[in-house]
């Protein structure tokens, strides 16, 4: 797997590896946080838009059933944020 930017954190839920980074992935630059299956590496269904910011997805955190993801950006989808966390159940 390779991404535009550096990879900054990585955390095993199940079958799917979570991978943080910055800059993008494959030339899109709202790509900062994907799913991998483990078992191919292939890219999962999650892949949530993330914007700006310069350093992306810096930590991964699970708890309640829920994926964690702090960082420097200013919105997810469609919520606005800022050097935030992201909550994903």
């Amino acid at each position: 797997m390779t991404f535009d930017g550096d990879g900054q954190a990585v955390l095993p839920i199940g079958d799917v590896l979570y991978a943080g980074f910055h800059d993008g992935y494959r030339g899109n630059h709202a790509l900062k946080l994907l799913g991998l299956s483990t078992s191919t590496g292939a890219v999962t269904s999650f892949r949530p838009t993330i914007i700006g910011g310069v350093l992306g997805v810096r930590a991964l955190a699970v708890g309640s059933n829920r994926l964690l993801a702090v960082g420097d950006f200013s919105s997810v989808g469609s919520t606005n944020k800022l050097h935030a966390v992201a909550i994903f159940p």
